[in-house]
């Protein structure tokens, strides 16, 4: 979904919000969000002169993040309210940049990524990864596995034998 320019400047001087909805909107190559889903909300539009327009962005949703043990997805509930700018050039450092068009998934994704979460873990039970050869411990597992072993510094005593008095 893409808004073009003249339609951003139309919206700025009528004064009305874009709507926003995007059912479900996938990132590429990102550690801490996998996309967004179920995005409402709305984009308000103020041409505010020296090709910058500011944009005040009111949205809900949920982040999909990627569970720190497992990699599974993870919704994570959101909430935005962001003053952003956008400009046709990048002499200003905090604005996004506007090209003949925006597109508002990358938009709204911009904006969310600097709040993703960068651990999630999900909740419930969890299955550990297992592979050829290895595999994820939980806590517990490694407290059982370790409580059977001798302290090394101990398991010479362990070869002692006693010696029967007559």
């Amino acid at each position: 979904m893409k808004l073009a320019r003249t339609e951003i400047l139309k919206l700025a001087v009528d004064g009305k919000p874009y709507e926003l909805k995007i059912e479900r909107s996938d990132t590429d190559h990102d550690p801490y969000l996998i996309g967004i889903k179920d995005v409402t909300g709305k984009i308000s539009f103020d041409d505010i002169g020296d090709d910058k327009i500011s944009a005040h962005v009111k949205a809900k949703g949920m982040m999909i993040c990627p569970c720190a043990m497992t990699l599974e997805e993870v919704d994570v509930p959101f909430d935005l309210d962001e003053e952003v700018y956008l400009c046709q050039t990048d002499t200003d450092d905090d604005a996004y940049i506007l090209t003949d068009e925006l597109d508002i998934e990358a938009f709204i994704k911009s904006i969310v990524l600097p709040i993703a979460p960068i651990k999630v873990v999900k909740s419930g039970k969890i299955e550990y990864p297992i592979g050829d050869g290895w595999r994820v411990l939980s806590e517990e597992m490694l407290k059982e596995l370790h409580s059977n072993e001798i302290d090394p510094r101990l398991a010479k005593l362990k070869e002692y034998k006693f010696e029967e008095e007559e």
